[in-house]
């Protein structure tokens, strides 16, 4: 029972440290990171000063408020930014270029180390 449970934090350990590493390689090139993170609020932005154009001469548009319609498109656009960011591509460029061999005989689950890169970067776009 003990040494089960040993391989079971043996293992939250390796995970804890691919989530770790994938956390810094972010902050690895960190003029590239500060300039995505730009676009990113640039972006919301933009969308904020459009709907704010749009609703200047009205007060109402397909129903909606200003602030209901601006709320919604804000949240909406967060949303998706946590949601659509992915980390298959790389999946599909280690398989074309043949290195995915490497990753399946690693003694890790290969579906978890992706996962775990995968949580890495939803938690930066969380932050």
């Amino acid at each position: 029972m003990y040494r089960a449970i040993y391989y079971k934090i043996e293992s939250v350990k390796k995970y804890l440290e691919v989530f770790r590493t994938t956390f810094e390689e972010y902050f690895t090139y960190r003029l590239d990171f500060l300039m995505w993170r730009f676009r990113e609020v640039l972006g919301l932005f933009i969308i904020y000063f459009f709907w704010t154009a749009i609703f200047d001469q009205r007060d109402y548009l397909f129903g909606y408020s200003q602030i209901q319609m601006i709320t919604y498109i804000l949240i909406s656009t967060i949303m998706a930014m946590f949601v659509m960011a992915t980390r298959t591509n790389e999946v599909a460029d280690e398989i074309e270029s043949g290195h995915i061999i490497n990753r399946i005989l690693k003694p890790a689950s290969f579906f978890t180390y992706q996962a775990t890169r995968d949580l890495a970067d939803k938690t930066i776009n969380l932050l």
